[in-house]
């Protein structure tokens, strides 16, 4: 027989059932939402290669002659397979007591595994905590300030130096107007003879190659030293991640894109990102289309990191990449030179802690399996 209460229960029973229902698909919606979020789209760039399945392998090499032990030292890739590097703090060996402000210019040969000193006519003066940058339509480097940390000699820069890649010489350049004293501001070639700088504190510079001039162009940025900075040439968006306030030892890990026709500024939430940290290896990879971290530090006491991540402009999304062989943690960084010919990235030098330097020589291919 069929009664009212039947009737009442059949109906709370499907209702009970298409809530239940519904739940699993809630939950199954999320946990796909996640995962896309977390991998990204299947490809990346032209090449296909899929985030998820993207691994890199290190190599150490080991040249026959080296740089001296060093960190927060510039480099840049200057073409022909080869990396300038410039000063930074240095010591005598790795875990020696008391360093001093380098500037000395080194060039390493990737082919050839070689390191050469370069003896040049004229010098920046000694430096530390600095940006450079290669300017490839020009067959130039610039480098621009910095600072001496010494315990008895400290002092701050502003001066503009070009490196001739051809003739191996530091010219001074003397612009009309220059961004104040500064170190640890970031720096990047965004084409047609243009660096683009990020200052510490917060200002976007430009420099002109050909008129040897410096131009103020945005004040938008947080106040911020070390962070990184890399140039996408396809998107013409610079990206910058990280960075700190070290008068009060706070670190970041939050992500700018700056776009270079509308001269803006815009944070971009991302789902993942790595912790915060300061003065990583950081570059754009040309091949593959993302830009591509390594390692970086939470203060001169605190953590290091030796974790790799990828940032793509099209989703807008950090991934964090396995690696094989890979080096212990470190920091001290202001670029992390790409070779677009070999396609793999250099790493030298850095510190492991507060008393190690290092001056490994490493290189960063991609898992021939994922090519």
């Amino acid at each position: 027989m069929i009664t009212s209460k039947s009737i009442r229960n059949t109906f709370f029973n499907k209702k009970f059932f298409i809530m239940v229902v519904a739940f699993f698909i809630i939950v199954f919606i999320f946990l796909v939402m996640y995962d896309m979020s977390k991998k990204g789209p299947n490809s990346i760039g032209t090449t296909n290669l899929q985030q998820e399945t993207i691994s890199m392998v290190w190599e150490q090499r080991f040249p026959k002659i080296a740089p001296l032990p060093r960190t927060t030292h510039a480099t840049a890739y200057i073409g022909n397979n080869e990396v300038l590097i410039f000063g930074g703090e240095v010591k005598n060996s790795g875990r020696a007591t008391t360093f001093w402000c380098g500037n000395d210019t080194w060039i390493y040969n990737i082919t050839l595994n070689e390191w050469r000193k370069v003896n040049t006519l004229k010098s920046p003066l000694p430096r530390v905590h600095i940006p450079m940058a290669y300017d490839f339509d020009d067959n130039v480097v610039l480098l621009f300030g910095g600072m001496c940390n010494e315990p008895n000699k400290s002092y701050l820069l502003n001066d503009t130096w070009i490196f001739n890649v051809t003739t191996k010489e530091w010219i001074e350049k003397k612009p009309k107007n220059s961004p104040y004293k500064q170190s640890d501001s970031s720096l990047v070639y965004i084409g047609k003879s243009n660096f683009l700088m990020r200052t510490a504190g917060g200002e976007t510079w430009i420099y002109n190659t050909l008129s040897d001039n410096w131009s103020l162009i945005n004040r938008g940025l947080p106040i911020r030293g070390s962070a990184a900075l890399a140039f996408d040439p396809d998107k013409n968006i610079v990206l910058s991640f990280g960075g700190e306030q070290s008068q009060i030892d706070e670190y970041y890990n939050d992500t700018w894109e700056y776009d270079i026709f509308s001269n803006k500024w815009t944070e971009i939430n991302t789902f993942l990102a790595p912790e915060e940290r300061a003065r990583v290896a950081f570059t754009y990879d040309e091949k593959h289309k993302f830009f591509v971290l390594f390692g970086g530090v939470t203060s001169q006491f605190g953590k290091r990191f030796n974790d790799t991540w990828i940032y793509n402009t099209t989703n807008k999304n950090w991934t964090k990449i396995k690696t094989l062989n890979t080096p212990p943690a470190r920091g001290g960084y202001y670029g992390m030179p790409y070779d677009p010919s070999l396609n793999l990235f250099l790493l030298f030098g850095g510190r492991h802690d507060p008393m190690t330097f290092l001056n490994a020589t490493w290189i960063l291919k991609y898992n021939t399996k994922n090519e």
